[in-house]
């Protein structure tokens, strides 16, 4: 029976070897059980205690009875019996070294109480720990306040429920192996203690808000390495104050699970670490969150390290990334699955892909601020960016969802690729470098500014396409005809830009001006149209399909490559000056090109001039008339009559053959000093005709002649000159002549 009179009665064992067959742990618990209610037995020296035959339990059966075994080793239970079951509010604690070893099949330590507490500080645990009744505690580094203690647990260890905490001072608890599985609450309290999992599981049963991870104190850390997984199962954990540092295993957050100011999350550095979080990786209706805050990081350190971040799954939906300060970079992959979100205020951020071509990212991100970082990651999700900056890089491919909206500044980098879906829209400046891609597929993903902005586009060395059914690097099949309006500007940079046109009979067109030193290169089978008064200076390309051109004076200063096969169409009339012409290859003179002597390559009304020469479009229209003409250079004579095509265009002559040599029709009379000649209109030519003399070929004089008309046909007038001065002309000599300026 009970002795429920017995109070405060203490039994202190020192130096005493207990013989197994007079005592065995049977007797110890009867001893136990008759000194409860506050009873206290204290065993303080280090002898040790065995079972006989090794088996045996040592029970502590009393309301507030505590048994504190400082310095010993225990060793009994035997079967699947338990080395020490703790029952009621009772207390047992081990210290200073204290081992408890298990012969048996069962558990070390039992604490079936509904207010049991086992207190640990250095202690080895040999085999299984467990909890049974919920409202239970098991402390490490916690009896007297202990400094410095170290618990390993290193076999099949399990806490089954309760309370678990880490007190005192610098008080570290190991896990190698076996499971912890509690549920109610976990602090780790005093300064500098920690909690280390190398292995096995440590899965955390919370209940939502009333359960939590506390390190209270500066230096507090639970530190994730190796084989160990952490699972936090409706958990909230704060750690402001303490840090969270894995160089392996998994962090697995379930249930309704957040953790708030990871502080940080490293690899070892060692070149070796595997590091895996879950947020809400498993099927639930309950959600999680990792909130990442200003100081936190969580990123790898070292070359060869590996951080996987996987935000839900294809089961689970509602669980969330925030980012709002610190650093996240996870070089191994970050796996957002959809229905769930990655949210970035503040800091910075690197979702890493694998480069496989496996989505990654069919989630939400909502990007607010900060600075996010996409690297070799292919998408099918939505972004809605309503602030900081975006760069895709490393051969990342972006498919965006139709619901997508980019607010801020966005960098596309590496062979990265980005299309946009249904109405998602732009709202910031996009910039392409390097081998980055960008594909739209109605015009307005790039934005409608109500004002012009010349750079709302920028290509440094990127492309822009129309985008395709399908996402690739190499090729696209069928696509559409987006239209980019007037007031969506594209720059070009240094290293120029990519104008892709894919797929038959599509058509990408711009109407904004393109400005910039950079290049432009159309590529692909369909057809570019530039409707914008453009400024740019660099180079022109036209390697396959068409480039159609609005404004004829689309390349000033320039150079134009147009490939064999491709073409350029100038449908409206005019000229586009350029430094150099390269047709199929060929680098072609000096001359004017067009429809009729290109064979096709070039198109539409607009010409080509390669060289400085003044073409006017009065000009080219006279040349027009005259079909066998097949130089029209101002410069060139290709009839060999003597008179260049600009001399003959002045006079109203034929440049395409020698019949009409001579602008004079009437020589020079000496009695009337008249004579006449043939010109063009100057009301078309804009030329101004005067007559000079000169009696000795060199130096030559204006002579204020009366010119009359005297007769126009086609725009040709017969114009008859009558000299000034003395008449008749008394001169042994006299020159006379036109000049058209």
């Amino acid at each position: 029976m009970k002795n429920k009179s017995a109070s405060l009665l203490a039994l202190v064992y020192c130096g005493l070897q207990l013989p197994a067959a007079a005592i065995d742990y049977g007797t110890w618990g009867s001893v136990a059980t008759a000194l409860d209610w506050g009873s206290i037995i204290t065993i303080n020296v280090t002898d040790n205690i065995t079972a006989s035959g090794g088996a045996g339990t040592l029970t502590n059966w009393g309301l507030d009875t505590m048994i504190w075994l400082n310095g010993y080793t225990i060793s009994g239970g035997g079967g699947t019996d338990p080395v020490i079951n703790n029952i009621d509010d009772g207390v047992i604690s081990i210290t200073s070294g204290g081992n408890v070893i298990n012969t048996g099949t069962g558990y070390s330590i039992v604490n079936d109480g509904w207010n049991s507490v086992c207190n640990l500080s250095d202690v080895t645990l040999s085999s299984g720990l467990c909890q049974t009744k919920s409202s239970s505690k098991f402390n490490a580094g916690y009896v007297g306040n202990y400094q410095g203690v170290s618990i390993a647990l290193a076999g099949p260890n399990y806490i089954t429920a309760g309370e678990f905490g880490i007190e005192g001072e610098r008080s570290t608890i190991s896990f190698s192996g076996g499971l912890i599985d509690t549920g109610v609450f976990v602090s780790i309290a005093g300064p500098m203690n920690a909690m280390h999992i190398s292995g096995g599981d440590v899965n955390l049963n919370g209940s939502g808000a009333s359960s939590s991870i506390d390190l209270w104190e500066s230096g507090s850390a639970i530190s994730l390495s190796a084989a160990g997984n952490l699972i936090l199962n409706d958990f909230q954990h704060d750690a402001a104050d303490g840090a969270y540092n894995q160089s392996g295993g998994t962090l697995n957050l379930t249930h309704n699970s957040s953790i708030l100011d990871l502080n940080p999350i490293t690899t070892n550095g060692s070149g070796s670490g595997s590091t895996t979080v879950n947020i809400g990786t498993t099927a639930s209706a309950d959600t999680s969150s990792l909130t990442m805050e200003t100081g936190c990081h969580v990123v790898t350190a070292a070359a060869g390290d590996t951080l996987t971040v996987n935000v839900g799954s294809p089961t689970s939906t509602g669980n969330s990334l925030n980012i709002s300060g610190g650093t996240l970079d996870a070089t191994a992959a970050v796996m957002l699955q959809a229905g769930n979100s990655l949210n970035l205020s503040a800091g910075t951020a690197t979702l890493n892909g694998s480069g496989t071509g496996v989505d990654v990212w069919i989630g939400t991100v909502n990007l607010s601020g900060g600075t996010l970082t996409v690297n070799a990651v292919t998408s099918n999700g939505i972004l809605n960016q309503t602030g900081g900056n975006l760069t895709l890089e490393g051969g990342s491919i972006m498919n965006l969802d139709g619901n997508s909206t980019l607010g801020g500044p966005l960098l596309v980098v590496g062979n990265s690729i980005l299309t946009h879906e249904g109405s998602s829209t732009l709202a910031g400046k996009v910039t392409v470098n390097g081998d980055g891609i960008i594909g739209i597929k109605n015009g307005t993903e790039l934005g409608t500014p109500a004002v012009f902005v010349a750079d709302q586009v920028t290509l440094n060395g990127g492309t822009l396409m129309n985008m395709t059914n399908a996402i690739s690097a190499t090729g696209f099949a069928s696509g559409w005809s987006p239209t980019l309006g007037s007031n969506v500007g594209i720059a070009l940079g240094s290293s120029g830009g990519i104008f892709q046109v894919g797929y038959v009979s599509q058509t990408l067109t711009i109407n904004g001006v393109i400005s910039g030193t950079g290049s432009l290169t159309k590529t692909d089978i369909s057809t570019l149209v530039l409707g914008g008064v453009n400024t740019y200076t660099g180079p022109t390309t036209v390697t396959a399909g068409t480039l159609s051109v609005i404004n004829p004076n689309f390349c000033p200063t320039a150079s134009l490559n147009i490939a064999s096969g491709a073409v350029l169409n100038i449908p409206n009339s005019g000229v586009c000056k350029v430094s150099a012409l390269i047709l199929g290859g060929v680098t072609q003179p000096e001359g004017l090109y067009q429809a009729s002597n290109t064979g096709g390559t070039i198109t539409g009304q607009g010409v080509i001039q390669v060289g400085d020469a003044v073409v006017t479009s009065a000009y080219l229209t006279w040349a027009a008339r005259f079909p066998g003409l097949t130089d029209a250079y101002p410069t060139h004579d290709p009839d060999g009559d003597g008179l260049t095509n600009h001399q003959e265009y002045a006079f109203g002559l034929d440049p395409s053959g020698r019949s009409s040599e001579n602008p004079i029709r009437v020589p020079l009379d000496q009695a009337t000093g008249t004579f006449s000649y043939s010109r063009l209109d100057p009301a078309t030519t804009g030329l101004g005709y005067t007559v000079q003399t000169t009696s000795d070929l060199s130096t030559w004089s204006v002579n204020p002649a009366t010119q009359t008309v005297t007769q126009t046909v086609s725009g040709v007038q017969t114009v008859q000159v009558t000299l000034s001065g003395p008449i008749p002309l008394t001169a042994s000599q006299l020159f006379v002549r036109v000049a058209a300026q």
